[in-house]
């Protein structure tokens, strides 16, 4: 895969990337099962304002996405965008150490875990993803201190999914107008509310004129339905 900054490198900042319309295979065959080995992209220490964009991952020993910090080091990986990708036949999805992500308009299918799984004080706004037929105990995950906002996505889980999302280790994870497909209201496990103060620098960093909003109550099918079509046929590089 493709890494920018490197483990006990705390000098060099690395900043303003855009990856565009790119495949990152990985060549695994078996990606059902687990593996510490490469990721797509990794994110090291002094790495901001990323933007990761029409872009698809399948096939990775480890993840598609994986960003980290060293453990004596404060500034973790920010500002970082991944919009209309497409993660699919991976382990793990996205296992972010990393603040401020915006994760919009992705689809994730037949992953095991991590369609995000946020880590140790970082945080991540989902909002319009497609996410099904995740086959782990759950596919969304907040821990250490970390907060993630899921805001009006689409779940599909598949007779293997067990759980959509949970927190621990004082993360927060927040449920935020999110459904089922076919059309029927949601909830996550071991939710609570992620701060104020994040949610509303989230909602203002994605934007109120590109978020989908459609009706949760009741259920505005058609729009979902909409939103749910055009995920999938946007998602991934062309």
């Amino acid at each position: 895969g493709i890494s920018l900054g490197r483990q006990n490198d705390q000098s060099t900042v690395i900043h303003d990337v855009i990856f565009l319309n790119l495949t990152f295979d990985g060549g695994w065959s078996t990606p059902n099962e687990d593996g510490e080995g490469s990721d797509g992209i990794h994110l090291q220490n002094q790495v901001y304002n990323v933007w990761i964009h029409q872009c698809t991952f399948y096939h990775w020993i480890d993840g598609g996405i994986d960003s980290r910090n060293d453990d004596d080091f404060e500034l973790m990986p920010h500002d970082i965008s991944v919009t209309n990708s497409h993660f699919h036949h991976i382990n793990q999805g996205l296992l972010l150490e990393a603040q401020r992500l915006t994760f919009a308009r992705n689809l994730c299918d037949h992953l095991n875990v991590r369609c995000v799984k946020s880590i140790d004080g970082g945080s991540a706004h989902m909002v319009n993803n497609v996410i099904m037929s995740w086959r782990g105990i759950e596919i969304v995950y907040a821990k250490g201190d970390s907060e993630i906002l899921v805001d009006h996505n689409i779940f599909q889980p598949s007779r293997e999914s067990r759980l959509a999302g949970r927190a621990t280790g004082g993360g927060l994870l927040q449920d935020l107008h999110n459904v089922q497909y076919p059309w029927a209201s949601y909830r996550m496990g071991n939710r609570s509310k992620v701060s104020s103060e994040f949610k509303t620098e989230a909602q203002a960093l994605y934007g109120d004129d590109r978020k989908v909003d459609c009706a949760h109550s009741p259920l505005d099918q058609n729009c979902w339905q909409n939103l749910y079509d055009e995920v999938i046929e946007e998602a991934g590089a062309r």
